[in-house]
């Protein structure tokens, strides 16, 4: 009986301990385990988000407990990236993960940030320092400032409070380049890097022997310099998004051209460089807006898109059907760019007779497509006819298509507001649409002299600017 008892002790003792064992790697096999101390917080659930490209989201959700503590643990790692730790009042710390994802933090509330210990992650160690720098950075310039002031009577924009600004940024670079010199493959460097303006940017505009078109080209061409597109860590942080859209829409001039141009520059850069590729050719060709502006021609900007990189050769990720979607929606847009020969349009008039476009005699024409019962077209109406008549006698012809509207509807609003232009319907006609892009109404399309395409989606107030200019163009 002994014997059987010990045999017995034993088992269970290998049973337990084998036990044991097992939970042991299990736990050591979470490839996340992110323990958060809040000092302070207690008995609620905090939220980790994340971005990825352009698109923020809810990632994991924590509880903490009486102690103050909280865990994010999972057996797949999160995507290396910039995070965020959301609290229920909706204050907020960052984190930075890279592959070691087993870390401690300890921080009190509500003072988050500068009471934040960090314990096992090189990455949220440089992010606190640095951040910390930073507010002690502000509150160093601010107490000079303010005794500057006291004992000088500073003014907020001389020349000493310049030179202390410089002297700060100094500092912040002499501190931040230490830390890419000994840290160059971290994620907070390729971070914090892609955030700084290329130093080369303010010698070429500070160059006087540039002329402007090669200060522009150079300026768009090294705007990108400190972005390491071979890492895709960088895509799910805010820093790729929010440098595209400054590139869009701060450093490219709103012209079309130049806005193609700007956009080669960019997707030429990224070819070698897959999901850099797709996340700009996807969100420049469908989600980008440009500026309303005469000048500018967005749908030139999606044809040169789809027609140039997605492409069945380029776009990878893609199906056939998909590329050929993208290819469909083109053939709206392409028949009216700026830059291209209005196609000619007969339709019936009032009378029933047949007004064609090409037989209008006036050197510039206004196309004002419209609805009769377009809120926005009612109000756009009498301002464009105040226009027609003050610029009638030098050059300017409206050709006005009702569109979509029944006979009786149509005649009655010529009738109402009194126009004295040309008035035709798309009854009879419906190539129009196939022929000029219309995304609604009202939309002006305006023609020169040789009947191209110079202002689309214009604004009333610009058709005399835009035929000026090109009156100016047409005789250099």
């Amino acid at each position: 009986m002994n014997s059987i008892k010990i045999f017995f002790a034993l088992f269970l003792t290998l049973l337990i301990g084998s036990r044991h064992n097992d939970e042991a790697q299990t736990e050591s096999n979470h490839a996340a385990e992110i323990v958060i101390r809040i000092n302070g917080l207690s008995d609620v659930w905090i939220y980790l988000n994340g971005v990825h490209q352009n698109v923020k989201s809810r990632i994991d959700s924590a509880y903490v407990n009486t102690e103050g503590k909280a865990n994010f643990r999972r057996q797949v790692g999160y995507e290396p990236g910039e995070y965020t730790v959301i609290l229920p009042d909706s204050s907020f710390f960052q984190l930075l993960l890279d592959q070691d994802q087993s870390f401690s933090l300890e921080t009190e509330f509500p003072d988050l940030t500068a009471q934040m210990q960090v314990e096992g992650s090189l990455e949220n160690e440089l992010l606190y320092k640095s951040i910390k720098f930073s507010m002690d950075q502000e509150k160093r310039f601010h107490n000079e400032i303010q005794r500057l002031q006291e004992e000088n009577s500073l003014q907020p924009e001389d020349d000493q409070t310049q030179q202390l600004r410089q002297q700060y940024f100094a500092e912040q670079t002499d501190f931040l380049g230490n830390i890419f010199n000994q840290y160059p493959n971290a994620l907070f460097t390729k971070y914090q890097a892609a955030q700084q303006q290329p130093a080369v940017l303010r010698s070429i505009l500070s160059n006087p022997t540039i002329d402007n078109a090669e200060r522009q080209y150079l300026m768009l061409d090294h705007f990108w310099d400190n972005v390491d597109f071979s890492d895709e860590r960088l895509l799910h942080t805010p820093v790729v998004f929010t440098k595209l859209l400054e590139y869009l829409y701060n450093y490219v001039p709103d012209q079309t051209r130049v806005k193609i141009q700007a956009i080669d520059l960019l997707m030429h850069k990224v070819l070698p460089f897959p999901k850099y590729y797709r996340f700009f050719a996807e969100w420049i060709a469908q989600e980008y807006q440009p500026p309303q502006d005469p000048y500018l021609d967005s749908e030139a900007i999606y044809v040169h898109m789809v027609d140039h990189y997605l492409t069945y050769e380029r776009a990878f990720w893609a199906d056939s059907v998909q590329v050929y979607a993208w290819q469909f929606r083109t053939e709206d847009k392409i028949n009216s760019l700026i830059g291209k020969k209005g196609t000619d349009i007969k339709a019936k008039d009032p009378q029933g007779r047949i007004r064609a476009l090409y037989d209008v005699r006036a050197p510039y024409v206004a196309l004002f497509f419209y609805h009769a019962e377009c809120d926005h077209c009612i109000e756009a109406t009498p301002k464009l006819m105040q226009l027609y008549h003050e610029y009638k006698n030098k050059g300017l012809e409206v050709y006005a298509i009702a569109m979509d509207t029944p006979d009786k509807e149509w005649k009655k609003f010529i009738t109402e507001q009194g126009v004295q232009w040309i008035n035709v319907t798309d009854q009879d006609n419906p190539e129009i649409r196939s022929n000029y892009y219309i995304p609604g109404t009202p939309y002006i399309y305006l023609l020169n002299p040789n009947r191209t395409i110079i202002g689309k989606d214009v604004p009333i107030e610009a058709i005399p600017l835009l035929m000026e200019q090109d009156r100016r163009v047409a005789s250099q």
